[in-house]
């Protein structure tokens, strides 16, 4: 009795247990220039997430790195601002894969 019990309790424990997936945010940034010549893809690092996040948060943190890579991109291709024309344009996405 006491081994169907201990078995019942283990089935138990495992139908609840919920299986966590890794995420990772793959992020692409697109360089176009003025006078018609192709774009230029620039694929970054993806790295994993931690296993403990779970998917909503994972999804927060890919947006904010969009934010911060698209960000950097713009601010390195107009020197922080203060060349607001330079021919080139970045426009950076990120998805999050798992």
């Amino acid at each position: 009795m006491k081994k169907i019990t201990l078995l019942a309790i283990a089935i138990t424990a495992i139908g609840f247990t919920s299986c966590k997936k890794e995420y990772s945010c793959e992020c692409t940034t697109t360089l176009n220039y003025s006078g018609g010549f192709a774009p230029d893809n620039y694929k970054d690092n993806a790295e994993a997430y931690s296993k403990k996040m779970n998917k909503k948060t994972a999804e927060a943190a890919c947006d904010e790195k969009e934010k911060a890579l698209d960000a950097s991109w713009k601010n390195g291709l107009t020197d922080n601002g203060t060349d607001p024309n330079p021919g080139v344009t970045a426009s950076t996405t990120c998805e999050l894969k798992d």
